[in-house]
């Protein structure tokens, strides 16, 4: 699924996010890979009210990652894969 990482104050790189085994993986062009290990995911908040896009924060042992989806009709399939991958450490608002 293709999203937007923020990497910067009005800057943010294309990437896509799967699931593999026990590992979530951001990657895509001009980016470093971020592998996390599902354990190390603390939360995930995704906002959708009120938005023109939908925007999501991954809270881990070591930083944050804030993002919003490329594509805001992949809200649903987006909010499907956080609660199938991370349970209750998804939060949907």
């Amino acid at each position: 699924m293709k999203i937007k990482i923020k990497t910067g104050m009005f800057h943010t790189e294309l990437c896509e996010i799967e699931a593999i085994d026990n590992s979530i993986i951001i990657s895509g062009d001009g980016f470093k890979s971020i592998e996390l290990d599902k354990s190390a995911v603390w939360e995930i908040y995704m906002r959708l009210s009120g938005l023109k896009s939908p925007v999501f924060e991954i809270r881990t042992e070591s930083g944050e990652i804030e993002g919003i989806l490329a594509d805001s009709a992949d809200a649903e399939e987006f909010m499907l894969f956080l609660k199938r991958e991370f349970g209750r450490k998804a939060i949907i608002d």
